[in-house]
């Protein structure tokens, strides 16, 4: 398995989201490295960290989606705010600048 680098094309436009992004990155190469190290305790550590990361990595994303502005968003009724398909509603997203 080749290592999975990050490039600009991945980038959404939300400094937080690509960084969380590059961060998950890293656990996937984490996990290429130890896979041939045969090191089980350390594997069993980056799957745990990871998962853990990555759980709180969408809640952060669906909190965006909560303060969109997209009211169809909110509703879950937005096909064009779907994962699958959030290219579309970058501009909803840029504006929910905070946390909450």
């Amino acid at each position: 398995m080749e290592y999975l680098h990050w490039v600009p094309e991945l980038d959404t436009g939300i400094a937080e989201i690509d960084t969380q992004h590059r961060r998950i990155v890293d656990y996937i190469n984490k996990l290429r490295d130890l896979r041939e190290s045969h090191d089980r305790q350390g594997l069993s550590d980056v799957i745990a960290e990871m998962v853990d990361y990555t759980m709180s990595h969408f809640a952060f994303e669906e909190a965006l989606i909560e303060n969109a502005t997209c009211s169809r968003a909110r509703t879950r009724r937005c096909t064009s705010c779907s994962p699958a398909r959030w290219p579309r509603c970058k501009p909803a997203l840029r504006r929910a600048r905070t946390w909450p």
